[in-house]
């Protein structure tokens, strides 16, 4: 989930440096017919370096291997039906992904998801935390049988 920068952080930077330049865009047709090729870079490796990004592949591999990755087509409802019981499709999924862990593992985890504040003054990525004491109750009462079906939803 996380890259070495914030996809954000760059787009406010390019937002400001487009909103700041007193230089004007070069109009398409004075740019050069043909772009120059690029040259392929050398790269000089030592065997301390060739050593380092052997062990890490194979640490990648690895952990590539631990990982178990599963798609299913959901077709039994979407957001709108979501919607109509006056629930956020983010939320009923965040809530759908902390109920699916606990029955996994048995237990409640910190969570977050991503929240993009850049359309506001100075925004960035924020994080939501999804997994409060509310939430925790609420993903417990799921597997309680003494709660009719009608409460849960």
């Amino acid at each position: 989930e996380h890259g070495a920068t914030d996809g954000l952080t760059l787009v406010r930077m390019c937002d400001y440096v487009n909103d700041h330049s007193s230089a004007k865009a070069q109009p398409r047709e004075s740019l050069p017919e043909k772009l120059p090729t690029a040259d392929m870079l050398k790269w000089v490796l030592t065997p301390n370096i060739e050593k380092s990004l052997i062990s890490a592949a194979a640490a990648y591999e690895l952990h590539a291997q631990s990982v178990l990755l599963r798609a299913v087509d959901f077709n039994s409802f979407g957001r709108e039906a979501i919607k109509s019981m006056k629930c956020s499709p983010d939320a009923f999924f965040q809530m759908a992904i902390q109920l699916a862990y606990y029955r996994l593992y048995g237990i409640s985890v910190p969570t977050y998801e991503s929240a993009a504040t850049r359309k506001f003054i100075h925004g960035r990525t924020e994080t939501l935390r999804s997994c409060t004491v509310d939430s925790v109750a609420w993903v417990k009462s799921m597997d309680k049988p003494i709660i009719q079906s009608e409460r849960k939803r």
